[in-house]
């Protein structure tokens, strides 16, 4: 029994590194053979081991860029979670709230994926019964974006702002990641109040903080910010710069969403949605 846990300990271990370094296909493969052995292991499928893997899965499935299939694993991981903890006050089950909102940002439902922050938002308030635990922050951002874009700005800026107090009140220096991602969300902010050249200034400098932390020039993160900046760069009126940018983002999408060597789809809304932009700025 101790001799299967090590080795689910291990092949889970290996699969996140594979997962770190975008080995998306061999992860995916490796967390499920974790899950196949897990269950096999545990007397119940309602174990918390079972539900971080299952929420490693949906991880994966997202990054290879299937919305749906994502959300439902993550629907699966909020109910189990739900289930292991009777009281829900847990930071898996707030972390499964978090997750499925940003699920459900991803595919347009940006009203659920509010709904969904603000649980995860309540479950931490109860476990941690204060307003600077470092938990909250990445939430609060993700939040905040929700709210610019479904045109709260002040809102959605009041949510960004509590996130960045909490980070510096314990941090003197935010590591790279972290300043990415406010910066995202400052972007958002700035974008949706139509200050098109502050969404840029901000997006530029998450993808330098994203480069230097990755050392890559091409993932999903990076490709992601590259869809942004290149839609700023549009309304700001910089064609030229917003064509590289975007053309960038879809060589890296339609690259990184090839799995086993299956072409994806020009239809996928990735692809699809940058295509669509990339036309615009000709």
């Amino acid at each position: 029994s101790e001799t299967r846990l090590i080795m689910i300990r291990s092949l889970s271990a290996i699969a996140r590194v594979h997962y770190d370094q975008g080995q998306l296909g061999l992860a995916l493969a490796e967390f499920e053979q974790v899950l196949s052995m897990q269950e096999a292991h545990f007397e119940s499928r309602e174990n918390r081991s079972i539900a971080t893997t299952l929420s490693n899965i949906a991880s994966v499935v997202l990054d290879l860029g299937d919305i749906d299939g994502a959300i439902t694993r993550f629907e699966q991981v909020q109910a189990l979670a739900e289930r292991c903890y009777a009281t829900r006050s847990h930071l898996q089950v707030a972390t499964a709230f978090h997750n499925l909102g940003f699920g459900h940002a991803l595919a347009g439902r940006q009203q659920e994926a509010i709904r969904l922050y603000q649980e995860s938002l309540e479950v931490k308030g109860r476990l941690f019964r204060t307003e600077s635990h470092p938990s909250l922050p990445p939430t609060l951002m993700r939040l905040g974006v929700a709210l610019c874009e479904t045109g709260h700005a002040d809102l959605g800026e009041e949510h960004i702002c509590r996130a960045e107090q909490i980070l510096y009140a314990s941090n003197a220096v935010l590591a790279p990641a972290t300043r990415a991602h406010l910066e995202v969300a400052k972007a958002a902010h700035a974008a949706s109040l139509s200050k098109w050249t502050g969404a840029v200034g901000h997006l530029e400098t998450a993808l330098e903080l994203i480069e230097a932390r990755t050392g890559s020039e091409s993932n999903l993160e990076i490709a992601a910010v590259q869809a942004r900046l290149g839609r700023a760069l549009l309304e700001s009126g910089d064609m030229a710069r917003s064509r590289q940018v975007l053309s960038q983002a879809l060589t890296t999408r339609r690259a990184q969403l090839q799995v086993n060597g299956k072409h994806v789809s020009e239809s996928h809304p990735w692809v699809a949605e940058l295509t669509s932009t990339l036309a615009a700025a000709q």
